[in-house]
């Protein structure tokens, strides 16, 4: 993700890989002050329930954007259901999409939540299949 976000023109800071998990991105438009922020995850590993969570972690003044990209590479029945319930208990998410099953992106969320210091995030989730 970072190289395609680099190559769209988009000035990319990675997080340091932990264990098995993913990189986390923190981006930045044309070295602009607003940042976006992606959390990545993997569908049942350490820590993918709390990924809304861990976002909101990084909110700041100057982040105005954040996306949580949960993978997998199994197909998984009922997945949309099953993440909203698991992942994003309470908080008020919008189903935004939901794909065909050849296509990649399997469910988009909106997910308004409220940081630390009663900020409003709009936090956007997109759960991907990504065959091996």
């Amino acid at each position: 993700m970072a190289l395609g976000f680099r190559l769209l023109g988009w000035d990319v800071e990675r997080e340091a890989l932990k264990g098995a998990g993913r990189t986390d991105l923190r981006l930045r438009w044309n070295g602009g002050d607003e940042v976006a922020v992606v959390q990545l995850k993997i569908w049942g590993r350490l820590g993918y329930r709390e990924a809304n969570a861990q976002l909101l972690k990084y909110w700041s003044a100057e982040v105005v954007a954040g996306a949580v990209v949960m993978l997998t590479d199994a197909e998984l029945t009922d997945w949309p259901q099953t993440y909203r319930q698991q992942c994003l208990g309470g908080r008020v998410a919008e189903l935004q999409t939901i794909s065909t099953p050849d296509g990649p992106v399997r469910a988009r969320f909106a997910c308004r939540s409220t940081t630390a210091d009663d900020t409003e995030a709009r936090i956007e989730h997109f759960l991907l299949r990504v065959p091996r």
